[in-house]
C-alpha cells in the first residue's frame, strides 16, 4: 500500500478460520502526515461476526476523519454501536494514529492484544498496558489516551489472538513469548511483508498441520525516515 510514501513500510494479512471472519484491519491517510492504523477482533464467528466487523470498521474510519484522537474516536464508535447491539456482541480494537513526520504514535486500546515494537538495536518491547474494555459492552466507555514513538528503523507489530492462541497437536499455544522471540531472532533489514510471511510460516511449523480454529490477522509498520 501507498507505494508513493517513502516515510514508512506497511503490510497486513488476514487469514480467516472460516469463509467469513470477524477479525479486521484497516489503514488510511487521515491527512498528509497522519496515518490511521486499526486492528480488531469481533466476538463470535460466521456471518453475524462479519457483519458486526464491517459496521465497526466503517464507523471507525468515518469517525477518524473528524478526529485525530484515537481515544475520542473509539469512544464515539462505542456510543453508536452499544445501543444498536441486540445480540450483545463486542469487539476488541487497537486504534493508532501515526505521525509520519515525527514517528509519534497516538493510540487507544479497547481490550485488544498489545502490539510489539522492535527497535533498531534488536530490542523488543511490549506496548505498555492501558485501561481498556472492548467496544459494545458498556454505555459510557472511557479509554486512556497513550503515546509512543518510533525512531528511524523501528517497527511495530499488531495482531489478533488467533496468532498467539494457535495450538499444536498437544494443545500448546504459540503465545506472546514465541512472537517476542521470533522478533528478537529476526535479522534487521526485513521489509514488513517478509516479517509477516516469516511469522506465519513459524506459526504453521509450530501447529504442525492442526486445523486453524480462529482468525489470524497481523499488521506491521516500519518507520523508514
Amino acid at each position: 500500500p501507498f507505494p508513493d510514501r517513502k516515510e514508512f513500510d506497511l503490510y497486513a494479512v488476514a487469514n480467516p478460520a472460516r469463509e467469513v471472519g470477524g477479525d479486521f484491519y484497516d489503514f488510511f491517510c487521515i491527512d498528509e502526515k497522519h496515518l490511521g492504523l486499526v486492528i480488531g477482533d469481533v466476538s463470535g464467528k460466521g456471518v453475524p461476526a462479519a457483519l458486526f466487523m464491517a459496521i465497526t470498521r466503517t464507523l471507525i474510519k468515518t469517525a477518524a476523519t473528524d478526529e485525530l484522537c484515537p481515544k475520542a474516536t473509539l469512544e464515539k464508535v462505542n456510543s453508536i454501536i452499544y445501543p444498536e447491539n441486540p445480540s450483545s456482541m463486542f469487539v476488541t480494537v487497537f486504534y493508532a494514529v501515526y505521525n509520519t513526520e515525527t514517528g509519534n504514535i497516538y493510540f487507544a486500546n479497547a481490550g485488544h492484544n498489545l502490539p510489539f515494537i522492535k527497535r533498531t538495536g534488536g530490542r523488543v518491547e511490549t506496548v505498555h498496558k492501558t485501561r481498556s474494555i472492548a467496544l459494545g459492552i458498556m454505555k459510557n466507555l472511557e479509554l486512556e489516551k497513550s503515546t509512543l514513538k518510533l525512531n528511524q528503523g523501528d517497527s511495530i507489530l499488531f495482531y489478533t489472538d488467533g496468532l498467539t492462541e494457535a495450538e499444536n497437536g498437544i494443545h500448546d499455544m504459540f503465545e506472546e513469548e514465541r512472537v517476542e522471540q521470533f522478533l528478537k531472532d529476526l535479522p534487521q533489514g526485513n521489509n514488513m511483508r517478509n516479517v509477516i510471511d516469516l511469522l506465519l510460516k513459524s506459526v504453521e511449523k509450530f501447529v504442525g498441520g492442526v486445523e486453524q480454529f480462529d482468525d489470524i490477522t497481523i499488521l506491521a509498520l516500519k518507520r523508514l525516515i
